[in-house]
């Protein structure tokens, strides 16, 4: 892929988000619309949007990591010789991450270069599929090697371990390099340093889908109505957290990790929950998915703390009080504002080796390259705040359905 063409792509990308900008204010005045009609007795909405960007950390609040770098595009950092042309260091991107991919023994990533349209495989360690929050709908990736953006995590090691980070969170990435290099259309982002976790935004924007494109997008509903119709425990071989129990099927028992890099989370269960989902947004399109699982989204939503260790298949399966309250909890909050949905999606079945830019046989390439449209969603949590929020009536609500956890030992 050339400079020219790549960012001809993300320009693309950026006009086809623009397209959708006016459905988009429209959700987000109809969201206002309901949390104004919730309010209790005419008193502003106790759910606080938080518009400025927040470190996890505190102590970071005005300091020169916060305060002297500007918001740029993917767009802007693929312009040709971009970086003889602005002050590299006053720069960062802020992503949201959507995925951790992680090599089987001797794989690399196929990345192209945009200086001369060559393919190189490069041995990785993580890859990150990140959505860019300025670009809202726009991928891209932060490869890890032994050379490219191998101080990520070196600000937020902790972070990284005890499940502040992990699929769903923002980060932001300082000072970016000019992206040179792409996997499969998307761009590959590269810094020197550390990045920066950032707190969630407490309202994210309504992001439609292009049902006409070819290429990967992340889109998010808010106010989605959701269903659960099949919950199945499965024994994983993780028991930490940056990889949130996500895509299990993927990983579990073969010869490649989770995601996780450290073991803080030893102690805790290695089940997960996997879930036969779909979401209908507003105008009534719908998604599905048949193997949902999210450590993060099982707390939010239907249990009233972690899984215990002693948690086991059986202690699960067929267990009518856990299928009783994942119903009710669903149902308490489908009927005050629904779920927002965080999803990216491509056409036909996407899988790692394509999604790394591996050669496929023709036969895989086809199904890659297929009408169908797949949607993977991320994260999941309620539209309305206040249901995290254990203090609020709706979160003393949704707590006192919640299944709790502690009986789960009386039922092996």
């Amino acid at each position: 892929t050339t400079t020219t063409q790549l960012a001809t792509i993300l320009h693309k990308k950026i006009n086809n988000m623009d397209e959708t900008e006016d459905e988009t204010e429209n959700n987000r005045d109809e969201q206002s619309n309901v949390q104004r009609e919730n309010d209790r007795d005419g008193q502003p909405n106790v759910q606080r949007r938080r518009v400025e960007i927040t470190p996890v950390d505190l102590e970071l609040i005005n300091t020169a990591v916060m305060t002297s770098t500007n918001i740029i595009t993917l767009a802007s950092l693929s312009v040709p010789e971009v970086e003889f042309e602005i002050d590299m260091n006053k720069n960062h991107v802020d992503v949201q991450i959507l995925r951790i991919i992680t090599p089987q023994a001797n794989q690399s990533g196929n990345i192209r270069y945009r200086s001369n349209a060559v393919t190189q495989p490069v041995r990785f360690k993580r890859i990150l599929l990140c959505r860019c929050v300025k670009e809202q709908n726009v991928l891209v990736y932060l490869m890890i090697t032994h050379d490219m953006n191998h101080r990520l995590f070196d600000r937020n090691l902790t972070f990284r371990d005890n499940g502040v980070i992990s699929i769903g969170s923002f980060l932001r990435i300082l000072c970016p390099d000019a992206i040179q290099r792409s996997m499969q259309n998307i761009p590959l982002l590269t810094t020197d340093y550390s990045a920066v976790a950032l707190q969630p935004p407490s309202v994210l924007p309504s992001i439609s889908i292009n049902t006409e494109t070819n290429e990967s997008f992340a889109g998010i509903w808010n106010n989605s109505i959701l269903k659960i119709t099949k919950t199945v425990p499965m024994s994983t071989t993780c028991s930490s957290r940056l990889c949130d129990k996500q895509r299990p099927r993927d990983w579990n028992f073969v010869d490649r990790g989770c995601g996780c890099f450290g073991i803080t989370g030893i102690g805790g269960s290695n089940m997960a929950l996997v879930n036969t989902i779909s979401a209908t947004n507003t105008t009534k399109n719908r998604i599905t998915m048949h193997s949902f699982s999210s450590s993060k989204f099982n707390n939010d939503v239907f249990l009233n703390g972690p899984l215990p260790a002693n948690a086991t298949i059986s202690s699960l399966l067929h267990n009518n009080n856990l299928h009783t309250a994942i119903q009710n909890c669903i149902d308490l909050i489908n009927n005050n504002d629904g779920f927002t949905v965080v999803f990216w999606y491509n056409r036909g079945e996407m899988n790692d080796q394509s999604l790394i830019g591996l050669n496929l046989r023709d036969d895989a390439q086809k199904q890659v390259h297929s009408s169908k449209q797949n949607y993977h969603m991320i994260q999941i949590l309620p539209t309305n705040r206040e249901f995290l929020d254990s203090e609020s009536v709706l979160g003393r609500s949704l707590s006192q359905i919640k299944f709790d956890v502690m009986s789960i030992s009386n039922n092996v």
